[in-house]
């Protein structure tokens, strides 16, 4: 809960985390949304399709190509794509290339285990490697990808497998035995179950699974991404469940175009840059949008035009025109505001300042 800063014995987030330094010259990096009226009136989804590469030879458009391929084949082929750190320090990371040939990897595993275009792949894990292998994957063999929140019971997770007719899962082996293996007898479209070994753990086969090393790992990497229409299904989505039985929302391959010129235009990335979340240049942004001059208390509010991305900008707009600390402050009219006593206790039980 925030609260106002007269509030008495609360506490600012700048009391508890340790300052962030910022290069001064950060804010002179033209913004891509430089002139927000002028591309306001300009802008057209024509032009936006232009910003991407398509498949070669004019075979359609595929958000794993644009996500992936297309970088893998050019300058920044052996730049990090990816980077990776587990919970005891180990890190990995992938180079765009790397990736290319580990997304081919898995979707030759699918092609392998008999999978057809439109089946659906649910994904369930952690933040690591093998959800986004899997994800990009299965899309350039043109299934339909659906993510499951690892945090679900096994009820809403076998109610979401049975509403997709998921034929492929993807998960950990520690997520299976906990979320899954209750429930996989009445899950009967559920037809291959891949399961990958955390860090740590030894490669253990369990039941009715296959192993991802063994499965994923000895595929070639070499795969030619099928012709794929704007309109064939990409994405599967389910609505929370809260007030009945959840739904399912399906987004095409042609949704790319709108997550690149909203990518584009609201975070503002750059070549040189490294992204660990949601985090952009938001000063530039905010004095590109008229009348946008607040910070969380209009998180909600206002309109990015065409690409309608407003409420999607990271709540930590400031007000005012210092660039420090951005993202450990969040600021009404000016102001820093402050954060009642037990929000305040749980950061600093989190991230004590050195």
């Amino acid at each position: 809960m925030i609260v106002p800063n007269q509030a008495v014995g609360s506490t600012l987030l700048s009391e508890i985390y340790a300052p962030i330094a910022k290069p001064r010259d950060v804010a002179a990096i033209p913004a891509n949304l430089s002139d927000y009226q002028h591309i306001r009136d300009t802008f057209g989804w024509d032009a936006a399709r232009e910003l991407l590469n398509g498949l070669p030879d004019g075979r359609g458009l595929n958000i794993a190509h644009e996500a992936v391929d297309r970088h893998a084949e050019s300058p920044r082929a052996d730049r990090d794509a990816l980077r990776w750190i587990g919970r005891d320090g180990a890190r990995r990371s992938l180079t765009y290339r790397q990736l290319k040939a580990a997304t081919n990897q898995f979707a030759n595993a699918l092609r392998g285990l008999g999978a057809r275009e439109g089946d659906v792949v649910f994904v369930m894990a952690g933040r690591i490697l093998e959800l986004y292998i899997a994800a990009l994957g299965a899309l350039k063999a043109k299934c339909v990808v659906s993510p499951l929140f690892s945090a679900f019971g096994p009820e809403p997770i076998a109610t979401r497998v049975s509403i997709g007719a998921g034929r492929f899962l993807v998960t950990t082996n520690q997520l299976y035995r906990r979320k899954i293996a209750q429930s996989r007898a009445r899950l009967r479209t559920l037809e291959h179950v891949i399961v990958v070994s955390e860090a740590g753990e030894n490669a253990v086969t369990l039941p009715g699974t296959l192993d991802w090393r063994r499965l994923v790992d000895t595929q070639s990497p070499d795969f030619v991404i099928p012709p794929t229409a704007p309109e064939d299904r990409a994405l599967l989505h389910f609505t929370s469940g809260t007030t009945g039985r959840p739904k399912g929302a399906i987004h095409v391959h042609e949704a790319v175009v709108t997550h690149h010129v909203t990518g584009f235009y609201a975070l503002d990335p750059h070549d040189d840059e490294t992204w660990g979340g949601c985090v952009a240049r938001l000063r530039s942004l905010r004095a590109a949008i008229p009348g946008q001059r607040r910070g969380a208390a209009q998180s909600g509010g206002g309109s990015l035009g065409p690409t309608g991305v407003w409420p999607a900008i990271p709540r930590q707009l400031v007000a005012d025109r210092d660039w420090r600390d951005h993202d450990r402050q969040l600021r009404v009219d000016g102001r820093e505001v402050r954060l009642d006593g037990k929000t305040a206790a749980r950061h600093r039980r989190r991230h004590r300042a050195p």
